[in-house]
């Protein structure tokens, strides 16, 4: 039995190889139940002859939004014994329209290619697209098409995960009275463009580090540190001196946040007592003129810039 509708596909299957010709009716009935018919008589050419072979299931393909990728039905369709092709395969994109790029619809739509190339950066991440690849044969010595065969494609673009970079490493080691700064503004999202829409936000967790016997627990100090009026959402975390860590071993962590994707980085800060820490350049005024003091083991670094600019004459 076929579907009612305006449109109806017969699978070649349905037509017996070299046997009795199938004969197809469409009736029409209005609402007054007036009805006229047609029919048209479907027959295949000796045994195999301008057939494909047909892949019932749907090929999942994964990929992301910078990767270039190639949709292909060589694995799935073959030219049946006795038929010469050629082959044509028509491309089309049928769902999933909203995740295509402004200006890129049309160069992943259609290809009569047995091969579709997908360019990077054709679709948003995040988004899933289904192509419906149309292979026909066409015979030898016809233009007409003997034989029509389908595979379906899914191409799911994944998002990648968020990067947190908190600048200077894992480990740290400070004096309860020097300034704490974790710089964590390199921290990034590499689908960006995908995700412009959504925010990213930044939040900062902290745990003192406590020996219990052989196995260590961290005990969380978030909430200490918000009430000593500590912004935990900024990307960079400044812990001025004195407040509100006492010597110790802490873990202070940045999450990264945008939709549903989440990373983490972690670094560990050693606080020593008051006037242990590590020594810290300083810098004395003279009236308007600065004098910067080093210890034996510091480096100085200095940069400068250079303005340019044109005089009214033009030199």
């Amino acid at each position: 039995a076929l579907p009612p509708a305006l449109v109806v596909e017969v699978p070649f299957t349905a037509v017996p190889t070299g046997g009795a010709p199938v004969t197809v009716t469409v009736t029409l009935t209005d609402p007054l139940q007036r009805s006229s018919s047609a029919s048209v008589v479907l027959g295949r050419q000796g045994a195999g002859n301008y057939s494909v072979i047909e892949f019932p299931e749907v090929v999942d393909v994964s990929t992301t939004f910078s990767s270039t990728s190639v949709l292909s039905v060589q694995p799935y369709v073959a030219l049946c014994a006795g038929d010469s092709g050629p082959l044509s395969v028509q491309w089309n994109l049928t769902s999933g329209l909203a995740g295509v790029l402004p200006g890129l619809a049309q160069l992943t739509t259609t290809s009569p290619s047995a091969q579709l190339v997908i360019p990077a950066r054709s679709f948003f991440a995040g988004t899933a697209h289904a192509f419906t690849a149309v292979a026909s044969s066409l015979g030898a010595a016809s233009s007409a098409v003997l034989a029509r065969a389908r595979v379906r494609f899914t191409v799911a673009v994944a998002a990648r995960a968020l990067v947190v970079a908190v600048a200077g490493g894992e480990d740290r080691q400070i004096g309860q009275d020097q300034l704490l700064l974790l710089d964590g503004s390199s921290s990034f999202d590499p689908d960006s463009v995908s995700f412009a829409s959504v925010p990213l936000t930044y939040n900062w967790a902290a745990c003192a580090v406590v020996s219990a016997g052989a196995a260590a627990q961290c005990v969380n100090i978030t909430a200490a540190l918000q009430s000593s009026g500590v912004d935990l959402t900024t990307s960079t975390l400044t812990l001025a001196p004195l407040l509100p860590l006492s010597p110790g071993l802490y873990r202070l962590t940045l999450t990264l946040t945008r939709g549903q994707r989440s990373s983490s980085s972690s670094v560990t800060v050693t606080v020593l007592a008051a006037g242990l820490g590590l020594p810290v350049p300083q810098v004395l005024w003279l009236g308007s003129s600065p004098i910067l003091l080093l210890n034996a083991a510091d480096s100085l670094r200095v940069t400068s810039t250079v303005a340019w600019g044109v005089s009214p004459s033009g030199t």
